[in-house]
């Protein structure tokens, strides 16, 4: 369960994270990362203290991206 919850993480680093230059400017895909990164140190760590709690990192990670992109849309008109 950890490996895939670790591998899940590393796929959504390229989709959603890096594909949202598509929509978000390159700076917001910049912050994206970082915090993407963040996240990836967090679940690594999760995942060898409780490795129950691995897949958590992963929900926490798409909705991130979520929130990051949808208030990026409705506050600075971010579009495709």
């Amino acid at each position: 369960m950890v490996i895939v919850s670790l591998l899940a993480y590393l796929a959504i680093g390229f989709f959603p994270y890096l594909v949202s230059g598509l929509i978000v400017p390159p700076g917001a895909v910049a912050v994206l990362m970082v915090c993407w990164f963040m996240g990836l140190f967090l679940t690594a760590r999760m995942a060898t203290a409780r490795p129950l709690l691995a897949p958590v990192g992963v929900v926490a990670a798409i909705l991130f991206w979520f929130a990051f992109v949808t208030l990026g849309s409705s506050l600075f008109g971010w579009t495709a």
